[in-house]
């Protein structure tokens, strides 16, 4: 509060100051309008609006007139995934998008259409980090980091998938071999592109080096100017 005050008085001791009468006008009489946000369309405020009472009045009618309250109230999922998708758009980010909720949803809804799948289906969960780790490739614009955070991930969901799609459980185990394997033949990679490059540059020097000692006084300079 003080300092909301300070403030006060010294905007009022400025005001005092000016001899220009444009600058205390500009300043703190007209100040610069700030943008306006372009108006968003009616039928979109209209769906933003209403579409919580929509949801809520198709549940109630597909119960009253179909009986199947079970799952219909699945339907209430398309209430923050839409609103989240909207924020997605809006602000042209991915992190916004409620993908959590789809992949819950989607595995629900496999698993009431069928029991079976919920003992199967959960893999779908595993959709979740993947989402969010795209999300960062995108944004780090790096394949190879991705790559390098989701191969155990991927390793883990392909055993669970060779485990409960085809009973391999054994000798699907062996798959866990591509983690150290990918990891390896990443650091073999780096490691010989840093040696090229540092034996590349040690070569390039010496061919200047080599270059420059046959060179005259003349094409010494003109050398030294177009570095």
């Amino acid at each position: 509060m003080f300092q909301k005050i300070k403030e006060f008085l010294i905007s009022l001791d400025n005001i005092g100051k000016e001899n220009n009468g444009e600058a205390v006008r500009r300043d703190h009489i007209d100040p610069e309008p700030q943008p306006v946000k372009k108006p968003t369309p009616f039928w979109l405020v209209f769906v933003n609006t209403l579409l919580p009472t929509a949801c809520a009045i198709a549940y109630v009618c597909i119960g009253l007139f179909a009986k199947i309250w079970h799952p219909t109230w699945l339907i209430f999922f398309l209430v923050p995934l839409y609103y989240s998708l909207y924020e997605t758009i809006e602000k042209k980010n991915m992190y916004y998008f409620g993908f959590p909720i789809l992949a819950i949803g989607v595995y629900l809804l496999l698993g009431f259409i069928n029991k079976m799948y919920f003992g199967t289906c959960w893999v779908i969960l595993f959709s979740i980090p993947l989402y969010y780790l795209v999300c960062l490739a995108v944004k780090k614009k790096n394949v190879l980091w991705f790559f390098n955070c989701m191969v155990p991930s991927l390793c883990i969901a392909g055993y669970l998938l060779l485990g409960f799609l085809g009973g391999w459980w054994h000798p699907g185990w062996v798959i866990f071999f591509a983690i150290p394997v990918y990891y390896q033949t990443v650091a073999a990679v780096k490691k010989y592109k840093e040696e090229k490059k540092r034996y590349d540059y040690s070569e390039a020097a010496h061919s200047d080096r080599s270059r420059v000692e046959t060179m005259t006084a003349e094409e010494y300079e003109e050398h030294r100017r177009n570095k």
